[in-house]
């Protein structure tokens, strides 16, 4: 503690993540909190992060743990190391985040105000959408383990969640942990790995009668799920069912039963729908999902083995209908009648299209799914300002070489200046045309 301000020792954990680790530490930098440390914890990378980041940060504390312990024994690695530095404080920070300067001064003053206060968490947004709220705390019913970010997908002018709130979970994303609180409940759980291992510290500390408080003037954006290659990957699979039902045995046990068949149906149910959606890799899913329920109940936590994510299955993808077709299936071109717009900061402006096809198949392909148009726009340094905007349907059974004339809707942000505006096609359950190869088409627009 240095003037009266405790120590924190910040620990970000990296694993193959040498680029977002890199931007992170930058934006870490700026942080104005004057008694800090940070640690980089490295699960054993092979992309030459730690030889990159020694070199940007030669500064920094860096431990090596020459394997994947995940993110629950990673972690852990770090906060260890923390305590026995004499921290007060460890704020635990994702490598796939930017922080705002003022975002550890926010947390401990609020933790020195609430002594009871065992975690901390910020206000989270999304780094492609910077106004809209990913997390302001977590709720969950605990008859169904159904659980939520509050205040998910609001767009935040200030004004939203901005009230210090007792919550009932924080994302481990970032959280701020009292260290004296960490001696009384112990540390993450590495049965765990990943997934749920925050949920389960979270509930020993409310068993505790500790409190968990959300602090919306600590801020940060958060490249969500960048660990696991987007939402609903493999990985993810195996780990949320099993790390569900592990929860549930750790901390419901007079109700464990009943929520065992409740998470079970959950998971066919889950399943079903990844079928249904036309999932390119629903039968892999399925099986992670199916293993990690099978470990469960063998009672195997920790990592898991590297074989179940190594099992192929045949596909029922779009690849496949190309491959038996022959056929191109994502070309498009995409007209404007000018390449500049003009319209009032938070307004909406409507911009004609034509969207003509020049696949080889009529449109929509492969499953009925309307194929749609829709937007990015980016700042002039090329920052998004807002990802997968308003989408605008094009008419069913578009043949090839036919063209479709729309009026896209487009709403403009509350700031002035000059955009771009990036457009691509979609077809849900499918893909995005750019996936396939399509070249987004630009145009620009001046916002007054």
């Amino acid at each position: 503690m240095t003037d009266n301000h405790p120590l924190v020792y910040l620990i970000i954990l990296n694993w193959n993540g040498k680029t977002d680790t890199l931007e992170c530490l930058a934006s870490v930098k700026s942080i104005d909190y004057p008694d800090f440390e940070i640690v980089i914890v490295d699960n054993g990378s092979t992309d030459g992060s730690e030889k990159a980041i020694r070199a940007a940060f030669p500064e920094l504390t860096y431990i090596q743990t020459g394997e994947n312990l995940g993110y629950a024994e990673g972690n852990n690695v770090g906060i260890r190391y923390a305590m026995e530095s004499g921290a007060d404080y460890v704020f635990v920070l994702n490598n796939d985040t930017t922080v705002d300067a003022h975002i550890l001064s926010a947390l401990v003053t609020e933790a020195e105000k609430s002594p009871n206060a065992a975690i901390l968490g910020p206000k989270i947004y999304f780094y492609d959408r910077p106004d809209v709220i990913n997390s302001a705390g977590g709720s969950i019913n605990n008859d169904t383990l159904e659980r939520g970010h509050i205040g998910y997908g609001t767009k935040d002018d200030g004004s939203a969640h901005s009230i210090v709130t007792s919550v009932e979970w924080t994302t481990g994303c970032a959280m701020l942990l009292r260290v004296s609180a960490l001696r009384e409940v112990g540390l993450f759980d590495p049965d765990f790995f990943l997934i749920c291992e925050e949920l389960d510290l979270c509930a020993r500390v409310r068993r505790r009668g500790l409190d968990i408080l959300f602090v919306p003037d600590a801020k940060l954006w958060h490249k969500v799920s960048a660990a696991f290659e987007g939402n609903y990957s493999p990985v993810y699979c195996y780990y949320f069912f099993r790390n569900s039902l592990l929860y549930a045995r750790k901390n419901f046990r007079d109700s464990r039963l009943s929520l065992y068949k409740l998470l079970l149906r959950q998971s066919r149910e889950f399943y079903r729908q990844l079928a249904k959606s036309g999932d390119l890799d629903s039968r892999k899913k399925g099986f992670c999902i199916l293993m990690g329920t099978i470990h469960f109940f063998l009672g195997r936590f920790g990592r898991a083995p590297a074989w179940v994510f190594k099992v192929n299955f045949p596909r029922k993808t779009t690849e496949l209908v190309e491959e038996s077709t022959g056929k191109d299936l994502f070309k498009a071109e995409i007209r404007f009648n000018k390449v500049e717009f003009s319209g009032k900061a938070g307004n909406t402006l409507t911009v004609p299209v034509t969207v003509k096809n020049l696949s080889e198949a009529t449109w929509p392909a492969f499953s009925s799914d309307a194929v749609r148009l829709s937007y990015h726009l980016r700042d002039e340094n090329g920052k998004a300002v807002a990802w997968d905007g308003l989408r605008t349907t094009l008419p069913g059974n578009l043949r090839v070489g036919k063209s479709a004339k729309l009026d896209a809707v487009v709403q403009l942000p509350e700031n002035r200046g000059s955009y771009i505006l990036e457009w691509d096609l979609v077809q849900e359950s499918v893909a995005w045309f750019s996936s396939k190869g399509m070249e987004v088409h630009q145009c620009k627009i001046h916002i007054d």
